[in-house]
């Protein structure tokens, strides 16, 4: 919560995706909270939520362990 180098690499990332053309970009700034136990991160829920409705139709990380580290979270 207190990395700001993270912070600002996550919101430089949305920044370069508007250079290249994707007019909206939402940020999941679920920064700070774990992805081991049973922490919710309503971010990364809501995102999954998105994409099996088909209402996101790109999801772009710098690296994707960031979004899960357990195989419930993966499939």
């Amino acid at each position: 919560m207190h990395n700001r180098a993270s912070w600002t690499v996550h919101y430089a990332r949305r920044d370069r995706l508007h250079d290249l053309g994707w007019s909206e970009v939402e940020i999941i700034d679920d920064l700070g909270c774990s992805t081991a136990g049973t922490v919710v991160r309503v971010g990364f829920e809501r995102m999954v939520a998105g994409v099996g409705l088909d209402k996101i139709g790109a999801v772009a990380a710098w690296e994707v362990s960031w979004f899960t580290r357990n195989s419930r979270d993966w499939q």
